[in-house]
């Protein structure tokens, strides 16, 4: 089991996306949709709404980076959005459909325009807005927060949040509020907070995460047991706020098992915090921030019965996954799963995992000699405990404890390196037919409570991407603007990397390629920052060889995001590769496996 101790390594998390130019989608050479009426599926409203998308959930074609505690894009539009900018595109399980504003500057709330919201199925319908600059109201409009299933402004004043229409509370927070015995008071869920972390000071550690940040606690009550949700919006994720919550049933942090404790992930706007049961009575909600990090946020609570489903709990068994445009989202919860088979690899090599759950995934045909590169991803709801890791099996025999053959791959839980913590993560190449997918994790014994999880699994034809040769056609970046982009369906097509630094790394992976011709002589920033299990190589070349890598980037074990400055030169093209973190050849008929995934992209000079 994973100790706590573990999870202090994600306080060294990059700083959070800069998307105040929106967030555009790249297809072959290269500009494109920014904004626009996409729709979306599973929720949310049209007509000038919000940029919110699915609990977790990558954004298969065309959709919002976001969703809650996670999200991540997977060839499409927007992330976030700045003071009176910003894009929406529609999403994958949520989210609005309208050019809308997602997000919120540092220090101000969105002016004139929508609202940062939505989370599983949601998002936020009207013409509202979320946030507001620190101690002060909204502008422009009615106050719209997002929740599981909507978040829509009503004419009384109240705001709709999925679960109930609730009227919502602002603190106007002093230097002392919020402190932990005098925790500023919500009254009971559901509720609708505005609040920030401006004033506070730095009393505790919540969730071993909020490290040199000030804090606040808010006390609230549930009225009867069931499912607590707590949506948590970041409004200043532009200025690198990056939030942590945790509930617990009292004060004394360290020696307690929180109820649930989630960081934030940069490319999502809202952090999904789902606990599946919980007792009636009174706690504690803490949010807290990474390394001095300040900003404004809104938290919507709601309250539901306990979901339980044996669907998929075994071979007998196994559950459909509905799949729309090669992509899937499920969350669910640790409730009636079991341990009901050990996993062997191919290699001899056992996947991890207590209890399990499993999903028939039928690939279709993928043309002569076509091969499907599948990339599952997982994560906690509740908290890092659950640690969860994946297989992908080609059999699923009823009634037997060991499949030992068959298994194409296993994705364990990969610590902090993705940006959140113990998510796990493979992509692999298989042909077209029936395979199963499975979710492991650890099991939840007293006083721990059961555990929810996310599952997002997105699949592409080998070779489909356009971007996977480094060309004159790649796709070109424009300064100052932040693009979306994906290595599921890629290939490797440029190895044996030499960097003129001597900062060649891997090289062996899958990889896509980019265009910047430099504006002016002098410094450029380039920034990447992967979805939610995903980590990336970025490189820096003066053309299309191996040996004409000017610098080469990892993700340093512990973040997310990549970030480096170079000299360039007006006029001059450069090449930026992305290519995926530590691809490992499997054995037959495996062609592939390595975190991929999607990200967004920018260049700043």
């Amino acid at each position: 089991m994973r100790t706590w101790l573990l999870v202090m390594m994600a306080a060294l998390f990059a700083e959070g996306c800069n998307c105040g130019s929106g967030m555009q989608q790249m297809t072959g050479g290269g500009s494109a949709t920014s904004g626009g009426t996409s729709g979306s599926t599973g929720g949310g409203t049209a007509g000038g709404s919000v940029a919110g998308g699915a609990a977790g959930g990558g954004v298969a074609g065309g959709a919002v980076a976001g969703g809650a505690a996670g999200g991540g894009v997977a060839g499409g539009a927007v992330a976030g959005g700045a003071s009176g900018g910003g894009v929406a595109g529609g999403t994958s399980g949520g989210g609005a459909a309208g050019g809308a504003v997602a997000g919120g500057a540092a220090g101000g709330g969105v002016a004139g325009g929508a609202v940062a919201g939505g989370s599983a199925g949601g998002g936020v319908a009207g013409g509202a807005v979320a946030g507001g600059a620190a101690g002060g109201g909204a502008a422009g409009g009615a106050v719209a927060g997002g929740g599981s299933g909507g978040g829509t402004s009503s004419t009384d004043g109240g705001v709709d949040i999925g679960c109930a229409v609730v009227r919502p509370i602002r603190h106007d927070a002093g230097t002392q509020d919020g402190l932990c015995p005098s925790p500023l008071e919500v009254g009971a869920v559901p509720a609708l907070v505005f609040g920030d972390n401006r004033t506070g000071l730095d009393t505790q550690v919540t969730c071993n995460y909020g490290v040199a940040a000030s804090e606040r606690n808010y006390r609230f009550t549930v009225p009867t047991a069931g499912e607590l949700t707590i949506d948590l919006t970041n409004l200043s994720r532009d200025a690198g706020f990056k939030p942590t919550l945790g509930v617990y049933t009292g004060c004394n942090l360290a020696m307690q098992i929180p109820q649930g404790c989630l960081v934030s992930h940069p490319l999502a706007p809202v952090t999904h915090l789902v606990i599946p049961t919980i007792d009636a009575g009174t706690y504690l909600l803490a949010v807290d921030g990474f390394d001095l990090a300040m900003g404004d946020f809104s938290l919507a609570m709601c309250l539901r019965p306990t979901p339980v489903s044996a669907a998929g709990d075994s071979c007998t068994n196994p559950a459909p996954l509905a799949v729309t445009n090669q992509h899937a989202y499920v969350e669910g919860n640790s409730l009636s799963m079991a341990d009901d088979a050990r996993l062997i690899q191919d290699n001899a090599v056992p996947c991890f995992g207590d209890v399990d759950r499993v999903w028939v995934l039928d690939l279709p045909d993928a043309g002569p000699g076509g091969l499907w590169d599948v990339h599952p991803r997982a994560w906690p709801l509740t908290d890092e405990f659950f640690a969860p890791s994946l297989a992908l099996t080609r059999d699923c025999p009823a009634g037997s404890p060991v499949i030992d053959g068959g298994v194409l791959a296993c994705g364990v839980g990969m610590g902090p390196l993705a940006g959140h913590p113990f998510g796990a993560s493979f992509a692999q190449h298989v042909p077209a037919g029936r395979h199963y997918l499975w979710l492991q994790g650890t099991e939840s014994v007293a006083p721990r409570m059961p555990q929810a999880w996310a599952l997002d699994v997105t699949y592409a034809r080998v070779g489909s991407v356009a971007n996977d040769a480094c060309s004159m056609t790649a796709p070109l970046l424009a300064p100052n603007a932040t693009y979306a982009g994906t290595l599921v369906g890629a290939t490797d097509t440029l190895s044996a990397v030499t960097c003129a630094d001597m900062s060649g790394q891997n090289g062996s992976g899958a990889d896509v390629f980019y265009r910047y011709v430099a504006p002016a002589t002098g410094t450029a920033t380039f920034e990447l920052i992967g979805e939610v299990t995903s980590a990336f190589y970025v490189g820096l070349f003066s053309g299309c060889s191996p040996t004409s890598c000017l610098t080469m980037v990892n993700p340093n074990g512990t973040q997310t995001q990549t970030r480096f400055t170079a000299p360039v030169v007006q006029g001059t093209t450069y090449y930026l590769m992305v290519e995926e973190y530590d691809s490992t050849t499997m054995p037959s008929p495996s062609i592939a496996y390595g975190w991929r995934g999607g990200f967004s992209i920018s260049v700043s000079q």
